[in-house]
């Protein structure tokens, strides 16, 4: 048995000979699915991704085929052309010829029903929405464990507000499996203990890489936590289920970062002014100290020490000659009320007014009689006289 040498073909040669198996048993065939992912270029040339229940079709559309500006994500499509391989990379391609367009896609139907429900159920409610405190101090991030999304927040975060603690909890974003690793995740950090808010990152994509959240565990999970959660899922544009029921959406994850440490800003300016005018009250207090240690060392020199005693001898031989005044003052008015009250007592002398020719009565009792009606007739009295005394009767009253 010989041998025979097999011969190698160069890669040009396997996708060319590939491309022509293809194109000789899939020409003008058809096939539907849902629409995932699509761009148009400015050549005009569209390139769409197709996809079922388990796989997904690569599509190219020329600038010249119909309907194909009415193709958008989640529309149930049947395209009409042929399979073959792009020869420069090897790949294969579906190229279409035809385009017919149904209503709705049964994915984009799925999410739309899931929608409808959880929203009748209250999940989107802001009644429901949990408060994200202004200043928080520990946070979690789900996200991918690597790539932009990851490193572009943590730069924010670490360089604007290095007081928060990031947790990261590395997650599946993407996939069959990525419901079930968010969910641990979401758990994980709600037994965390003082965790002020969770993130859910994920950046841009196509519904398809999104799709995983729009899951209806995942959205019960969500409403569940105890701890807020902020959505930051894609780009602006894209919404999925765990936006609505989050309690917080933020366009992108960029923007969620921005967004935690937003009131911090606001604090640091609040610092900055207050500090700003402590420095400012202590440097006017400062010069005020300054002020008073000089006027203070100019009280305490010999000079002004010696103007002030002459001064105080000054006030005090001033107050000396004040109170001798005062004194003689006091003395001559006690002097001339005293010589007033001796010459009252003078006048009012009982010898005086019997020089006079006034004469003092005594009843036998020797009590002196003022009063007429105080004596009966025949009562014996007794006249004192300047010299000398009486006796007498009353011998008549009127």
């Amino acid at each position: 048995m010989t041998n025979k040498k097999i011969v190698p073909l160069s890669v040009t040669q396997i996708n060319n000979q590939a491309n022509y198996l293809l194109k000789s048993n899939f020409s003008n065939i058809a096939v539907k699915g849902e629409v995932s992912s699509l761009k148009t270029y400015p050549s005009g040339f569209t390139y769409v991704t197709i996809k079922d229940q388990f796989s997904d079709l690569r599509c190219i559309s020329y600038p010249d085929v119909k309907n194909v500006e009415a193709l958008s994500i989640g529309k149930q499509v049947y395209f009409q052309g042929d399979l073959s391989v792009y020869v420069a990379k090897g790949t294969y391609q579906f190229v279409v010829k035809k385009i017919q367009i149904d209503n709705e896609g049964l994915i984009w139907k799925q999410y739309l029903e899931l929608k409808k429900k959880l929203e009748n159920e209250g999940l989107f409610s802001d009644y429901y929405k949990k408060e994200i405190t202004k200043y928080p101090f520990k946070i979690g991030i789900i996200s991918s464990g690597h790539g932009a999304v990851i490193h572009d927040m943590l730069n924010i975060l670490k360089l604007q507000a290095q007081h928060i603690k990031i947790i990261i909890i590395p997650t599946k974003v993407q996939g069959d499996k990525a419901v079930v690793n968010i969910i641990e995740s979401i758990n994980q950090l709600n037994e965390q203990p003082n965790i002020d808010a969770i993130i859910i990152a994920r950046g841009g994509g196509s519904f398809e890489d999104l799709n995983c959240f729009n899951n209806e565990k995942l959205a019960r999970s969500i409403f569940d936590s105890e701890v807020p959660i902020i959505s930051a899922i894609g780009h602006q544009t894209d919404y999925t289920i765990a936006d609505y029921v989050s309690d917080l959406r933020a366009s992108t994850p960029t923007a969620a970062a921005h967004y935690i440490i937003a009131n911090f800003d606001g604090v640091k300016e609040q610092i900055n002014n207050t500090r700003n005018l402590i420095i400012h009250r202590l440097e006017q207090k400062i010069e005020l100290i300054k002020t008073q240690k000089k006027y203070f060392q100019s009280k305490l020199s010999l000079n002004y020490l010696s103007e002030k005693v002459k001064g105080l001898l000054y006030q005090k031989n001033n107050y000396h000659k004040l109170l001798l005044i005062r004194i003689n003052n006091l003395i001559e008015r006690y002097f001339e009320r005293l010589d007033s009250l001796r010459s009252r007592l003078k006048n009012n002398e009982i010898s005086n007014n019997l020089n006079k020719g006034y004469s003092i009565v005594y009843d036998e009792y020797g009590s002196l009689i003022s009063d007429s009606k105080k004596v009966n007739l025949n009562q014996k009295i007794s006249i004192k006289f300047l010299k000398g005394k009486i006796g007498a009767k009353i011998i008549e009253k009127k």
